[in-house]
């Protein structure tokens, strides 16, 4: 990271999961990092706890405000000189199904996830064009970025959507940048579930034995690609939860951990189970999904989503 040193990091979604683990280590391995949220009172209690030679300085702003990000970008070109490093990481989550959803859930949704994303990257490239900087692009995507797993209770809502616009925006920017020949790279990381509060949903305690990646994961392959030299460009990064374990079975998690239909039979394209040498599905492990979908359908109604209650209308806003 030496070549990051006394560098301008921006970090949206800082004040809690996975942004707040990426800025503190970006300040502790010497960079001036302005970490954003509407909770920014929880970033800077997070400046006391640099140890490194960097900062963190806190700033308040709403990403679904574009008038709020501007007004961002503009104090932080007056006081810093610009970014460069740019962790596009916040984003929402609406736990519901589609077709019982408001039009207002699903332009949040996109105005943070998609919109927001595509404001900063746009005004952070022209500061870095401005003063001919080598900056690094990263955007936290999902697994839901690559592939939508077939679960008992589908409440995606938009937001696979969302991702899946990324994908498109960081593979269409990278060409763009390749083309004006900027030394700008761009990855795009897709975790699996992580430990944040984005799953505070799943409120049982068997939602807290699926396996799950840390934020320090997270944290650790974006330091990774932010080391590597100038010559080699990481466009993607797929993290997934490896060898996590429930009692009786050690799991290799390739994608998402609610691929099984319950009754034992699991998909193997998303879960690897082994008790020996070779692949098993055990009874006990069987009996722990099918409560957890019994557990899902009792909070969330019926898979079809004729029961007549909301309480699958949880909406979830957060800082990853």
């Amino acid at each position: 990271m030496e070549k990051w040193i006394g560098k301008v990091a921006l970090v949206t979604g800082a004040s809690a999961g996975i942004g707040q683990d990426v800025a503190l280590a970006l300040a502790n391995a010497g960079m001036i990092v302005i970490g954003i949220a509407r909770r920014a009172e929880l970033i800077t209690m997070l400046s006391t706890k640099v140890t490194g030679t960097g900062k963190i300085y806190a700033k308040k702003c709403d990403v679904s405000n574009e008038g709020e990000i501007m007004e961002t970008i503009n104090w932080i070109r007056r006081e810093f000189g610009g970014v460069d490093v740019l962790i596009n990481n916040a984003g929402i989550y609406r736990y519901q199904f589609i077709t019982q959803s408001e039009t207002s859930d699903f332009r949040d949704t996109f105005n943070v996830n998609v919109l927001a994303t595509c404001i900063f990257i746009r005004e952070v490239v022209k500061d870095m064009k401005a003063r001919e900087a080598y900056g690094h692009i990263v955007v936290l995507n999902s697994m839901l970025g690559q592939r939508i797993p077939d679960v008992s209770v589908p409440l995606f809502g938009v937001y696979p959507a969302s991702k899946y616009a990324l994908v498109g925006l960081t593979e269409v920017l990278r060409q763009e940048l390749n083309f004006l020949k900027m030394p700008i790279k761009v990855t795009s990381v897709h975790p699996g579930m992580v430990e944040t509060d984005m799953i505070k949903v799943f409120e049982s305690k068997l939602a807290e034995r699926l396996p799950k990646l840390q934020a320090k994961d997270i944290t650790a392959s974006i330091i990774h690609c932010l080391e590597t030299p100038p010559e080699v460009r990481r466009k993607q990064l797929q993290l997934g939860e490896n060898l996590k374990s429930i009692p009786g079975v050690f799991i290799t998690v390739r994608h998402c951990p609610f691929c099984f239909d319950g009754t034992g039979g699991g998909r193997g394209r998303s879960w690897t189970l082994r008790d020996g040498p070779e692949p098993l599905i055990t009874s006990k492990l069987a009996t722990l999904v099918h409560r957890f979908r019994q557990l899902l359908v009792k909070r969330f109604g019926q898979k079809d989503g004729t029961d007549g209650t909301d309480k699958h209308d949880q909406s979830h806003r957060h800082e990853r």
